[in-house]
């Protein structure tokens, strides 16, 4: 290796897995360096998250314990004997008290929410993490309402939003961001009285800002909408959902998420309990909403409520199957197989790829 140029080792370096990639660090000062340099690790996870086959790189991060899934894995089934497929992930050196809630992951990092008011920035794979300074919540607010975590790379930086909302008006929030940059958190313009966030919980990141469905209300009239805040600009906007047929008003969408790199909603028609996905093709054009699949309840075991999660290398769909197991549903064949879960409660989880990214990088 030490012939090579080092254009080429570094080529070849960057194409190795995040676990390799800690051990070559151990075979010289020069190799330690290279893999430890800020230009190396972002264009290792650069190279990853471009790779058209990224879900074989992407795994689930499930709770409680920490684990990891690689549902790609012939093992991840629950009738398959050995658990190559899974990985217990440890923790953060700081124990919960009060529970732990997932805000958001981007680029390897995690970010917990340790009930009630302390985050954790964590990447699993480098077990590193990062308490991010308490801020105590106002005697006139109440409970966090929606809550983020997202990458802006238009400013280089990982951000955390938290809305605590105001005991005086339901509909009032006060949004507050943590810049890791800064290593501080900042009051932010307050989201505007026409806006409602109805599925409060935790923002969806893509294209560098955040999302949480909900609705815009002008006089009597309501309307749902995907509001979003851009983590560059810090402001707030307003994304439309689809606008289908729907004269009758038997379709509703819920559950925002994203799939293959598109926002995502779910649709149920009047009283059937079959579950469309829907995609926005082309990011903030509301012609690009497409009907991209209909999981017919029928073909699952049971009668519980359905989120897709991802999509497979070979077109199976994983699937959140009433947040009591996970399963693999081929939608040609109609057939459905568990993935092993270690959780003992309700199923929590997001999907994650590997990294170098420290959460205390800058």
């Amino acid at each position: 290796m030490s012939r090579l140029p080092e254009e080429t080792m570094m080529m070849i370096l960057l194409r190795l897995p995040v676990k390799t990639l800690g051990q070559c660090k151990c075979v010289s000062k020069s190799w330690c360096s290279l893999i430890s340099d800020p230009h190396f690790i972002k264009s290792h996870l650069n190279l990853t998250i471009s790779d058209p086959n990224t879900s074989k790189y992407s795994k689930l991060f499930m709770m409680y314990p920490f684990y990891s899934l690689d549902y790609e894995s012939p093992s991840s089934f629950e009738d398959v004997e050995d658990d190559e497929a899974i990985v217990d992930l440890g923790s953060p050196p700081k124990e919960p008290d009060h529970g732990v809630e997932i805000v958001g992951s981007c680029n390897g990092l995690i970010c917990l929410l340790y009930l009630p008011d302390s985050f954790i920035l964590w990447n699993p794979t480098i077990k590193e993490s990062k308490e991010l300074p308490t801020l105590p919540l106002s005697p006139s607010y109440g409970d966090l309402c929606f809550r983020g975590f997202g990458y802006n790379s238009s400013i280089n930086d990982y951000k955390v939003v938290r809305a605590p909302r105001a005991n005086a008006n339901p509909n009032q929030f006060r949004v507050e961001v943590f810049s890791l940059k800064a290593n501080s958190w900042r009051r932010i313009e307050d989201i505007k009285d026409s806006l409602v966030i109805e599925e409060g919980d935790v923002g969806s990141c893509l294209n560098g800002a955040l999302h949480w469905l909900g609705s815009s209300v002008a006089g009597p009239n309501k309307r749902g909408v995907i509001v979003s805040l851009d983590l560059g600009t810090e402001e707030f906007r307003e994304i439309p959902i689809p606008d289908c047929d729907n004269k009758n008003g038997t379709i509703s969408f819920h559950t925002l998420g994203t799939i293959n790199g598109c926002l995502s909603l779910l649709s149920k028609e009047g009283r059937s309990t079959d579950v469309g996905i829907w995609v926005m093709k082309e990011y903030g054009v509301n012609a690009s909403w497409t009907k991209l699949l209909v999981l017919p309840q029928d073909d699952f075991l049971s009668c519980g409520y359905l989120v897709p999660i991802c999509f497979t290398s070979n077109g199976d769909v994983v699937i959140d199957d009433d947040g009591t197991s996970v399963v693999r549903y081929n939608h040609n064949e109609k057939t459905v197989r568990n993935l092993k879960v270690r959780s003992e409660d309700i199923i929590e989880w997001i999907l994650y790829v590997e990294s170098l990214i420290s959460p205390d990088g800058y």
